[in-house]
């Protein structure tokens, strides 16, 4: 009798998980001047909200003071806010609490802030994969398009006018809007993908969409490098 042979090798990853560690390469080696951008990772575009959000409920030291405690800590973001784990929110919600007391807020706005940030923080996770850029991707790509429209480019083709408009968009008010460019395509290509998740990759390691063009142009440059020297 033949003995059953069981396979023990891993499954094959994704496109996505791919796309994930080649992205991870791309930071490695073109290592982006994070501090250049306003919203490098997307957690600081919630944060940015967080601190928005305390602000409207209390005076600006009180603000100031319970966003870099609770920021420090790790407990205002959508992850935390949003955990399933047993006892957690009960818990984590007295500690919030009592930092926003210490700070100077009332009892009333504390309660008023954590009602605000949890409904906030499952609304994300639920329809928005946990981030702000994928809520305000389509507003930011309906934008582009009547700018796109009725700014009077006509001289340029249809390609370069949204990209122009894009770029734009991307520094003048930091809009989380993804370059469907060559660069990006052709990385695409490489990786037996499509853009969607190529999208999806950025959004999983928190990367805003802004960084993602611009190491695509790098990686994109350097490949046009390569094989010119191949070539020659």
């Amino acid at each position: 009798m033949s003995d059953r042979i069981t396979s023990t090798s891993e499954p094959s990853p994704s496109a996505g998980d791919i796309l994930v560690d080649a992205i991870s390469t791309l930071v490695m080696e073109f290592q982006p001047r994070l501090e250049e951008y306003p919203f490098p990772i997307e957690i600081t575009r919630w944060n940015s909200l967080i601190l928005s959000l305390l602000q409207s409920l209390s005076d600006e030291i009180s603000a100031n003071t319970a966003y870099r405690a609770m920021t420090t800590i790790g407990i205002v973001s959508v992850e935390s806010l949003t955990s399933r784990e047993d006892g957690h929110q009960t818990r984590i919600d007295n500690l919030r609490k009592e930092i926003l007391i210490a700070s100077g807020f009332r009892s009333e706005d504390s309660e008023t802030f954590l009602t605000a940030v949890h409904s906030a923080a499952e609304t994300l996770q639920r329809d928005y994969e946990g981030q702000l850029q994928m809520m305000i991707k389509p507003e930011s790509e309906h934008f582009i398009n009547n700018m796109a429209s009725n700014l009077g480019l006509e001289a340029l083709d249809e390609p370069v006018k949204r990209e122009c408009v894009t770029r734009w968009a991307q520094d003048a008010f930091n809009m989380p809007v993804y370059l469907s460019t060559a660069a990006a395509r052709s990385f695409c290509k490489a990786y037996g993908a499509d853009e969607r998740q190529l999208e999806q990759a950025a959004s999983k390691i928190d990367m805003s969409f802004r960084v993602l063009d611009d190491l695509l142009r790098k990686w994109s440059d350097a490949e046009e490098a390569l094989n010119a020297m191949v070539e020659e």
